[in-house]
């Protein structure tokens, strides 16, 4: 699929004039079609809420909650569900934290020996970030839980976050 720019660039490569009317009818029926593939890609998430945010840090102003969600991808037919992080910066400074995530799966640590699952976050005064099932989400506040009736049979056993203020 072109970007936008590229067909900006094709259109300009070829000397068309966008003042006649054809083209420029042409060129709008062009980005219609561009835009309207994207959308049709996009995920659509269907969000349930399994169970309320359980407070797994609190210290000095800094909670971390976890809260288990069901992410229903229609697409494909898909449920996944998640633990949810949601960092939240109770004070009026800005917090620098880093989290290392241990992720269990049927009790054995996946995550243990990697430091790809070593996040660091800078939270501004009374922010609050959240885990969620969008395409725009953060993914490190996404912890995969287990896949309901799908290809994935590992389950999430235990979790541990390693919680570093910097």
């Amino acid at each position: 699929m072109k970007t936008t720019q590229q067909i900006f660039n094709f259109i300009r490569l070829l000397n068309l004039n966008l003042n006649n009317h054809s083209m420029r009818t042409l060129s709008n029926l062009c980005f219609f079609i561009l835009f309207s593939g994207m959308s049709a890609f996009s995920q659509k998430m269907i969000t349930t809420v399994i169970s309320a945010p359980k407070v797994i840090y609190n210290e000095a102003g800094l909670k971390i909650s976890t809260k288990e969600v069901n992410c229903f991808d229609e697409k494909r037919n898909e449920n996944m569900v998640y633990q949810m992080l949601i960092l939240e910066n109770q004070t009026s400074a800005i917090i620098n934290l880093k989290a290392k995530q241990e992720l269990y799966y049927d009790n054995v640590c996946v995550t243990c020996p990697n430091d790809e699952y070593d996040f660091k976050y800078v939270l501004d005064p009374k922010e609050i970030l959240e885990g969620t099932c969008d395409a725009g989400n953060i993914p490190s506040l996404q912890i995969w839980d287990h896949q309901t009736n799908g290809f994935y049979k590992e389950v999430l056993t235990d979790f541990k976050l390693q919680v570093v203020r910097l």
